[in-house]
């Protein structure tokens, strides 16, 4: 549990939300939560089995994998249900593919995406035609295409146009200042607490 987690679980929240759905978590906690695909597995199969929970998205670098077997495992046991996983960081479902993976490339519709390439590259382009970056912490976001999702041909072929749109309509009104977005950093633990008690199934006091 740390606040870039949960500028994560805020953002998807408010994403769920928009799209007139409801949000459950769990942390995988122990000695290594990066690294324990089989709880994270577990895990996955409690939220589907105690929540039927249809859409898993890890956050948590190779225990990401374990959710996404569960998530094969969970298409094989419920034919008739939609059941996705989201990528996380990088384009996951491109990860997999290109290493011939491709059981688990077709769990994952879409990826969140961190993308320092972008503002790194406008500061380049900055300093070459003589200008001055400013100095302290800048904050980057959708307007400077450091983060978003993964749209490649498979999300395109597989999300719903109504989802694509939803998506589409959400990116153009944080780009023009016409959405409020609640971020984890500079939020208070009370008012974090507060956010995700009225914003989740399963609340749970945040010790960060």
């Amino acid at each position: 549990e740390n606040v870039g987690l949960y500028d994560w679980m805020l953002g998807y929240v408010q994403g769920v939300e928009r799209a007139g759905a409801n949000t459950v978590y769990a942390w995988i906690n122990g000695e290594n939560p990066w690294s324990d695909p089989a709880k994270a597995k577990e895990l996955s199969r409690s939220l589907k089995n105690n929540y039927d929970a249809d859409m898993f998205w890890g956050c948590a670098g190779q225990s990401g994998d374990g959710v996404f077997q569960a998530v094969i495992e969970f298409r094989e046991e419920n034919p008739d249900q939609t059941l996705w996983a989201l990528g996380v960081d990088a384009d996951q479902y491109a990860v997999f593919e290109a290493n011939d993976k491709e059981d688990v490339a077709e769990v994952i519709l879409t990826s969140c995406m961190k993308n320092p390439v972008g503002p790194v590259a406008g500061f380049i382009e900055t300093l070459q035609a003589g200008g001055k970056i400013q100095g302290g912490k800048i904050t980057c976001g959708i307007k400077d295409g450091a983060c978003g999702i993964a749209e490649n041909d498979w999300y395109r072929a597989q999300a719903s146009a109504e989802a694509q749109q939803l998506v589409e309509t959400a990116k153009n009104e944080i780009k023009n200042d016409q959405a409020e977005i609640v971020t984890a950093y500079g939020l208070s633990i009370e008012d974090l607490n507060a956010f995700l008690e009225a914003h989740t199934l399963n609340y749970q006091a945040a010790n960060m």
